[in-house]
Order: structure tokens, then sequence, then C-alpha cells
């Protein structure tokens, strides 16, 4: 059974169009290891509706984030109606998709928001100077839609263990 916490909103994003990220307290004592997920409910108490959201946030930072594409579905409602100071609830760590390092190259398939998991474990090997190699090709429809995209570049920029490889169906025009 996970542990279910309480928590409260401190910083709404919007990482592309149809994409947000919401930023909240971390509890004191909560540990998480990058690229797990927990059962995310955005109005605790005023509806039921929780669903499972990867953590974008890296262990190493002082906050939770979770990143969801916005849809016309009630949950996407619910998390685009936010603000800071809101109160969210949430239940976890659970899911096996991490990686601490230590075990040599790492290569990354990740596609539109599904990049969440992968940004957490990015992030925190960044943070933790961990200096194995690692490929992400990372898929979208087209330049805005990628998420954390000004991030994702700056890593390219400085880490010399870091390739990045943009795969979208409409590119640029040259």
């Amino acid at each position: 059974m996970m542990e279910k916490y309480a928590s409260v909103v401190i910083e709404v994003i919007r990482r592309t169009p149809a994409g947000k990220s919401v930023r909240f307290e971390k509890p004191e004592g909560f540990e998480y290891e990058a690229g797990q997920y927990c059962i995310f409910t955005p109005l605790p108490g005023e509806s039921d509706l929780s669903k499972p959201l990867s953590f974008s946030s890296s262990p190493s930072e002082p906050f939770l984030e979770v990143t969801k594409r916005i849809s016309s579905s009630d949950y996407s409602a619910a998390i685009d109606g936010l603000i800071v100071g809101s109160e969210v609830a949430f239940a976890g760590p659970a899911g096996r998709l991490t990686c601490r390092g230590g075990n040599g190259p790492v290569v990354f398939i990740a596609g539109g928001i599904g990049i969440t998991p992968v940004r957490s474990i990015l992030r925190y090997l960044e943070d933790t100077g961990v200096p194995e190699e690692r490929v992400l090709f990372y898929a979208n429809q087209c330049l805005e839609e990628i998420a954390f995209r000004e991030e994702l570049e700056r890593m390219r920029e400085e880490n010399p263990f870091f390739e990045l490889i943009h795969v979208l169906r409409d590119p640029p025009k040259k």
C-alpha cells in the first residue's frame, strides 16, 4: 500500500501549448527515485479523480513536479485549474523505471509528454555528476511540442556525456 500525502502547489508552468507542469511542496521525509511515479489527486476532498503520473522532478530538487498533456478530460480540467496555493494529494512513490548511474552508457527513447520520467532521471544524473554517456531520442510533432526543450538543450551544451536527438514529424523549414 502506498503512503498518502497532502501538499500545496507552489508553481504552475506551461511547458508546451498543451502541456503543463505542477510543482508542489515535497513533504518532510518523502523520498523517491528518479523515474518513479505517484497517484496524483488534483482536487482532494472535492473529487475522486486520481491517476498515475510520473514525477518530472528529480530527487535532487527541493520540490515535487508532475507534468501532463492537458486534454478534454475531467482529470485534465482539474489539473489545468490548479493555481499556486491549491491543495493537492498524492500516494507513492511507485515504479521501477529508475536509473542511479554507475551501470555504463544509457539510451532513452521518449515521445511527447512521455519524457517526464526521463527528464527526472536526466536531471538527477546531471545534478549528481554521473559521468556516464547518455543519449536521448525524443520524438514530437513539432518544435513547439518539445517539453523541457530549453533545459534539454542546455544539458546538451554543458555536458559532453549527453547527446540529444530530436525526431520531429513536422521539422522546421530550412
